[in-house]
């Protein structure tokens, strides 16, 4: 069987238009960095799985006609085609993810009829063209602070149940495919998807999960004494249990911080050893795809690598000397150790990011996820095991020396929250206390709760 990443890119079109582009380019100049079938092979070893979305249809759906959205399906399944059949994507080994678009909800774009005109949109989609992807994400309608489609929790939870019904009839060998969203961020949130959950058996429906809204909460989140992704996981763990179910899918979307992918590794050697079930846990985020200016760098494993830090996608963001020749040092080492041919950083004359640069920036950071991932695995080994012996001082000491090694050496008042959250996680993962999941939720979550719905006369009773 095929080994997958745990890492999933995101930004897909983007990324093929680059790909292409630089192809383009190359074949034009005369000046190949690599073939498509070097391409072919990093991928495949370094970064196999690739989110793609139903696309930004924003407020034209709120006026949509079936006409109109026929037309947009097959327009979309035409570029998902001309994208799956490119050459460094022309594999069985690269699997592609659809992402609903769901989140133009939260973000104020589509109003209620626009909601039922993805609703149709996209599950039509989904049984027409099941060629096209290897999973595809349940459609959710997570409420957010702009969105203008509810009025209450009540017409939050009456939207996405009918849209979940709606994916747990779809015939078995698409919903064997579909990824299953357990929102738990808030407390109404929390509430509303356990219902749907439970009161529907939902959880014997589906093999593949998932919980959103993880980097909404991370800019604030010091005070929460476990990952965050870990809440939800003690419930379909619970039902997993129950079921008899041996192993299933498990998706953290924007969980991709390098301190969360090296903790995933202890969390899947945790629960097969304690309840023998395996879980596998991939994850996403934005940030982690673009090209951007290196200034953290990541020791694990007695390797560094250097780890592009937050700034504008594709910008030259820094005229710094030292800065620049230290990523084409790190670029260097990362052609070499790819078979690359090497490059050095050049701009366009806008100033930003020549193509090829930001090419193989983009390819870095898929390389680092790796070898986190490889490393992790190894780290997991080394240090469960005192973990399993109760010293949970020793083992927090050791989480922390590794949590600075991610982040250029340096320990923030995050950090500092978080390296000692994994012990206490595991322990959560150990008793699957639901009623100390919501108890957490409630006094450390609530705050991004959805003021705007919760008038008296819209609090939704169950």
């Amino acid at each position: 069987m095929k080994e997958y990443s745990n890492y999933v890119a995101v930004n897909f079109v983007t990324m093929w238009e680059l790909m292409k582009n630089q192809f383009i380019a190359a074949e034009k100049d005369n000046h190949t960095y690599f073939s498509k079938n070097d391409l072919l092979r990093f991928l495949e070893q370094n970064c196999n799985l690739f989110l793609l979305s139903f696309g930004v249809v924003s407020t034209r759906l709120n006026a949509a006609s079936q006409n109109w959205y026929g037309k947009y399906n097959k327009s979309f399944a035409k570029t998902l085609g001309k994208v799956r059949t490119a050459e460094f994507f022309d594999s069985p080994n690269i699997r592609l993810i659809l992402d609903s678009g769901g989140y133009q909800v939260a973000e104020g774009r589509i109003d209620q009829v626009g909601m039922l005109h993805l609703e149709r949109m996209y599950y039509s989609f989904i049984e027409e063209y099941s060629h096209l992807y290897s999973r595809a994400f349940i459609l959710d309608f997570p409420p957010g602070p702009k969105s203008v489609a509810f009025s209450s929790f009540e017409e939050v939870y009456r939207h996405n149940l009918r849209s979940y019904l709606r994916a747990a009839s779809l015939p078995d060998a698409i919903r064997a495919r579909i990824i299953y969203v357990h929102h738990t961020r808030t407390p109404k949130l929390h509430e509303i998807f356990t219902k749907i959950l439970r009161d529907n058996d939902l959880f014997s429906r589906f093999n593949h999960f998932a919980t959103g809204s993880i980097a909404s909460n991370y800019a604030t989140d010091t005070k929460t004494p476990y990952f965050i992704y870990a809440l939800p996981l003690v419930q379909l763990l619970n039902d997993a249990i129950k079921s008899g179910r041996k192993e299933f899918g498990y998706h953290v979307l924007g969980g991709a911080t390098l301190r969360d992918a090296f903790t995933y590794e202890f969390v899947k050697h945790h629960i097969q050893k304690k309840h023998g079930v395996t879980v596998s846990i991939t994850f996403d985020g934005t940030n982690s795809l673009n090209p951007f200016l290196g200034r953290q760098f990541a020791v694990l494993g007695g390797e560094n690598v250097l780890y592009p830090a937050k700034s504008t996608q594709f910008n030259r963001v820094d005229d710094n000397g030292r800065a620049v020749d230290r990523i084409n040092e790190e670029l260097s080492r990362f052609a070499k150790a790819v078979n690359f041919k090497e490059i050095q950083v050049s701009y366009r004359e806008d100033g930003n990011w020549s193509y090829e640069t930001s090419l193989y920036l983009l390819l870095y950071s898929m390389y680092v996820y790796k070898r986190i991932e490889i490393a992790s695995i190894e780290k997991a080994k080394e240090l469960y095991p005192i973990y399993e012996s109760g010293d949970y001082p020793e083992f927090n000491r050791r989480i922390e020396l590794v949590f600075r090694k991610l982040n250029a050496g340096k320990i923030t008042r995050k950090h500092k929250a978080k390296f000692h959250a994994l012990a206490r996680t595991l322990d959560l993962l150990t008793s699957l206390d639901e009623d100390h999941c919501k108890y957490i939720i409630t006094h450390h979550l609530g705050r991004t709760e959805f003021s705007n719905l919760l008038c008296e006369n819209k609090i939704l009773k169950i």
